[in-house]
């Protein structure tokens, strides 16, 4: 059935449309028409998210099926409390008339338009309506992606992982000690996530060396058997001859060695470098299957970089995904090793993460290395005297090795040593050597808290829970048995991380096949992959995530490469998704866009978007954020044609939270001294939000024009940026001329932006028209004498007016009615699409002078004003404060 309201709400929107189209027609109000184009507006964004962002299943099809259904008349009594029926006979009796006229009548028996207070219902009815599907839209965007991301990727922690690598140390560390000869037995191992692991045997892959140097390395790869039930195979001995059939070659390769001695294996082993030892640990005992050629070979001598080295003398390598993939290996190792003897908090650090170089790459294979005769230091407990436990003794965090992951996330993100960070926040350590448990969870507290603005939410999140002091407790202080805290650890650290990951990335690498992906990117060159792996057919099938627009955001490589492996510095290119813009920028005119596009001091790739959304966008960064910009179709302007533009623009950037309407306008200077290129900002007077429509409302008695409703004022943060930019240039602050500048150096702005002079800034007379006679836009032919004397300013700087916008669907170009209705609205500036922005896109709307709203209107001053229109909007965004919970909060509109 509720398909049903959804296909009769589209039926009934589209006859609307239709029917608007006639009316508009046979219209000769200028209220009426304005009110048809209104509707028009709404229908449009309803059928567009009813059609492609709405399932119709949801709820609120069925409020707005009921209330519009409410709302229509019916001349069958019988429909009078039945929506349905009221839509059907609507559609009935539309599909049944023959001529324009009889449509015309049916709708208006439906409507009941010729009623002003009826009009004026319907307007708020569909703007209730528009305004609590997108208020849908914006605040489910983001849990349906962290549920979708939810639902496929929590898995409940093996704890498998951790009985097999406990055993797998266990067995290389007897068999190593086994010897008559003394070895400095130490190992590498791989660090994964273990996701393909199977639930009865775990695979680790590892290095081993027993030179005392550790310069020699041989590769193996330990099974770790857990199932105790699994029947014991004898150890193999001496075979007669094999016949040389398949059974006895499947035989041989099954069969198995028990290795008392790892040197002795290691030994033989080493005349084939290209092989590598295969082992397995059933029952605490090793044994030796068949060796097998390396997957992936590397070079395993000890010419190897640590990610200590990496941090503080390769940083270009810790791309974007390459710090994200590292996190997550990272959080993994911690859920799967922690209490183990591969992961002891000692060697937990970036010196001991090691990356193997292959023959033309580093490939994302970090191992950890620990020695197998290296024990803690301390029992883990107080020490105690006859006096009682040293207070200094006791632990600030129960879990040590839990405060070094968050060390190491932090000094991977800010891609510095945790040397340099702790001098960041004042806390040198002159022996890191000597450092504590204690002494690093203060130094990784104040880092974080120092540092904890610059990360996204779930990483924040993800560091924060680490270095929580009750993350091992429940609410009653208990302590949390093992399972409960790997729970707790997979659900507050891991999987953020992983979201983090997948956000970012999940169109070219999948969590589950992480630990196959990640050793084809090459941090030796930005963390890319080999080009048949960004176009694997594995890849995530974005259509399977509603509304999920992030789209491929893998780095490419700098087009001036060679400069960069050169100096070892790489220019900074940060990967952008569409929630990382938060500023909604809007022009109407090309000129107006191509003076917004010069602001930008940063310019961004572009994004892909849903095919129903027409809008063109140019992407970069202004300061420290993030904007979205776009423009009004060619030769389409008014206030219609904006709400669809911003409809479309808020449903595909959904990070944005505030929004900016820049361009030009015609001033007012009859009460305030305006002149072109002043900048007018629309901002509340009384009861009035900041925009006004004038040409919105009814004829009343006497033929009176009376004005209803009221449009929405811009965000309180936009005005309240206002008040300290205002206060600012009270107090000599003033940067738009600078950014006018700027603008004008750096660019390549076409001569029509630059500054006309003041000697082409000539008001006439308010009653004084334009020369008839005049075909051209000068003012050639014009009285002289009608010129109004202003006194000359001592600078060409652009002054800035703060009042009241009016706005509406036609161009105000007489000095008289424009005097009028600036007196009876107390409006400063006028222009044309604004009106249609500020009730489904609450902005601030920002004017630069190039008129003054009369005949005498020409485009000498267009180019000029939207560059100060502009220079203003990126005055008033460097006071706005970047905002760290841009891309994971509801957005304010």
């Amino acid at each position: 059935m509720s398909g049903k309201y959804n296909e009769t709400l589209l039926n009934t929107l589209g006859i609307f449309r239709d029917a608007i189209g006639l009316l508009k027609d046979n219209s000769n109000t200028q209220g009426l028409h304005n009110f048809l184009d209104h509707i028009d507006a709404y229908c449009f964004l309803l059928r567009d998210y009813l059609t492609n962002k709405i399932s119709h299943s949801e709820p609120i099809v069925r409020t707005i099926f009921e209330k519009l259904g409410s709302f229509l008349r019916s001349p069958d009594p019988l429909d009078k409390k039945h929506s349905l029926r009221k839509m059907n006979t609507l559609r009935m009796n539309w599909g049944k008339s023959k001529t324009q006229e009889e449509k015309v009548s049916h709708i208006q028996n439906c409507l009941g338009l010729n009623s002003a207070e009826r009009r004026e219902e319907m307007i708020l009815l569909f703007r209730g309506f528009v305004t609590a599907i997108q208020s849908q839209l914006l605040t489910s965007a983001h849990t349906r992606r962290d549920n979708h991301i939810s639902s496929k990727n929590i898995l409940k922690p093996l704890y498998s992982v951790r009985i097999g690598a406990v055993s797998a140390f266990e067995a290389l560390d007897i068999s190593s000690k086994a010897c008559s000869h003394s070895h400095k037995s130490a190992a590498r191992l791989r660090l994964a996530t273990h996701r393909q692991q199977m639930e009865d045997r775990c695979r680790f892959d590892t290095l081993v060396s027993l030179d005392k140097a550790c310069h020699a390395w041989h590769e193996i790869q330990i099974q770790a058997t857990l199932s105790s039930a699994a029947p014991k195979k004898k150890p193999m001995t001496e075979s007669a001859s094999l016949q040389n059939n398949c059974a006895n070659r499947r035989a041989l390769t099954h069969r198995r060695l028990a290795v008392e001695r790892l040197c002795e294996q290691i030994e033989k082993i080493k005349s084939k470098p290209l092989m590598r030892l295969n082992l397995l640990v059933e029952d605490g005992k090793l044994w030796k299957n068949q060796s097998s050629k390396s997957e992936h070979h590397v070079d395993r001598s000890d010419s190897l970089l640590s990610l200590k080295d990496i941090v503080e003398s390769r940083p270009t390598s810790l791309t974007e995904k390459v710090k994200r993939v590292l996190a997550v290996f990272l959080a993994y190792s911690l859920l799967h090793l922690r209490g183990t003897p591969w992961l002891r908090p000692s060697s937990f650090k970036a010196a001991n993460i090691m990356f193997y170089s292959t023959s033309t790459a580093i490939p994302l294979k970090p191992y950890i290395h620990v020695y197998f005769a290296e024990t803690d230091g301390s029992s883990g407990q107080p020490n105690e005297t006859d006096e009682g436990i040293d207070p200094d003794d006791l632990p600030m965090h129960p879990f040590p090795d839990i405060v070094m992951l968050a060390m190491l996330l932090m000094e991977i993100y800010m891609i510095q040593p945790i040397e340099s960070l702790a001098e960041q926040v004042d806390m040198p350590i002159a022996d890191w050597s000597c450092v504590d448990e204690n002494t690093n969870y203060l130094i990784a507290v104040a880092v974080f808290d120092r540092f904890k603005a610059d990360f996204t939410d779930s990483y924040r999140g993800a560091v924060d829970r680490c270095l929580d002091p009750n993350i091992g407790f429940n609410d009653n202080d208990e302590e949390l048995n093992q399972e409960d805290l790997n729970n707790l650890i997979y659900e507050e650290v891991v999987h953020p991380l992983e979201n983090e990951l997948d956000r970012g990335f999940g169109n070219t690498i999948q969590i589950d096949n992480l630990d196959e992906l990640a050793q084809t990117i090459d941090m030796n060159r930005f963390g890319q992959m080999p080009h048949s792996q960004q176009h694997s057919p594995q890849v995530r099938d974005t259509k399977s995530v509603p509304g999920d627009l992030n789209g491929p955001s893998t780095p490419v490589l700098p087009p001036n490469l060679n400069n960069i492996l050169e100096t070892g510095k790489a220019p900074n290119h940060p990967t952008h998704r569409h929630q990382d813009y938060t500023i909604g920028w809007i022009c109407a005119l090309p000129n107006e866009m191509a003076a917004a596009q010069a602001m930008l001091d940063e310019h961004h790739a572009s994004l892909p978007k849903d095919a129903n959304d027409k809008n063109t966008y140019t992407l970069g960064r202004m300061g420290v954020h993030n904007v979205v910009m776009t423009c009004l179709p060619a030769g389409v302007t008014g206030t219609v044609a904006a709400a669809r533009v911003a409809g479309h623009m808020r449903s595909t950037f959904r990070g944005t939270r505030l929004g900016l309407m820049v361009g030009i306008g015609g001033g007012v200077p009859d009460v305030h001294d305006i002149r072109f290129g002043d900048v007018v900002v629309g901002v509340p007077s009384g009861c009035l939000g900041g925009v006004v429509q004038y040409d919105f409302g009814k004829t009343v008695q006497d033929h009176k024009f009376l004005r209803t409703g009221s449009l929405n004022r811009p965000p309180d943060e936009l005005l309240s940026a206002v008040s300290r930019l205002k206060a600012d240039h009270l107090c000599g602050k003033v940067n738009i001329e600078n950014y006018i500048n700027e603008t004008f150096e750096d660019s390549q702005l076409s001569t029509e932006f630059s500054y006309p002079g003041a000697e082409n800034d000539l008001l006439y007379q308010n009653d004084y028209d334009h020369a008839p006679a005049n075909d051209n836009d000068d003012c050639q032919k014009c009285d002289p004498t009608k010129v109004v004397l202003r006194k000359p300013r001592n600078s060409a700087c652009p002054r800035i007016h703060y009042g009241l916008i009016a706005s509406g669907n036609q161009v105000m170009r007489h000095g008289t009615t424009r005097t009028r209705l600036a007196k009876e609205l107390g409006a400063i500036c006028f222009e044309m699409e604004a009106a249609g922005l500020v009730d489904s896109f609450p902005c601030l709307v920002i004017r630069g002078i190039c008129d003054y709203s009369d005949s005498h209107k020409n485009k000498r001053w267009q180019g000029y004003a939207a560059v100060t229109a502009a220079a203003y909007a990126k005055e008033l965004l460097s006071v706005i404060p970047k905002s760290h919970g841009d891309v994971e909060t509801t957005t304010v509109w």
